[in-house]
């Protein structure tokens, strides 16, 4: 979150990024609070959850919001029904648990670089 604050929208255009950094938060609150489910700390889960939700007005009616705006309610729903358990032990095969997100961005036809176009 820290990294993510000092991200100002001119220095993402310039890596490529087009989308207003603000646009990062709700998959950054996503990402902790199934983190913090995980670990059972339901008070940080359920905090980084509101603060998602209240984020997701950033977000577009793109493949990409919908895919966030669906994280969200996907923990919201795991947090209603397990916030009573301990915390899980780590799966003995980490790929078998499904993902809540994916990465804030698709990979990209040709490689870019953050400080512009290779020339060449």
């Amino acid at each position: 979150m820290e990294a993510a604050d000092l991200v100002s929208d001119e220095r993402a255009r310039l890596a490529g990024v087009a989308s207003p950094v603000a646009a990062f938060y709700p998959s950054l609150h996503l990402n902790l609070g199934d983190v913090y489910r995980r670990l059972g700390e339901w008070d940080l889960a359920r905090a980084h959850l509101e603060r998602g939700l209240e984020a997701v007005g950033t977000l577009g009616d793109d493949g990409y919001g919908q895919l966030i705006k669906g994280g969200l309610d996907r923990l919201a729903q795991r947090l209603a029904e397990r916030s009573d358990e301990p915390p899980s032990e780590p799966p003995s095969d980490p790929l078998s648990s499904v993902p809540l997100s994916v990465p804030l961005s698709e990979p990209a036809s040709e490689p870019t670089e953050v400080n512009g176009p290779a020339s060449g």
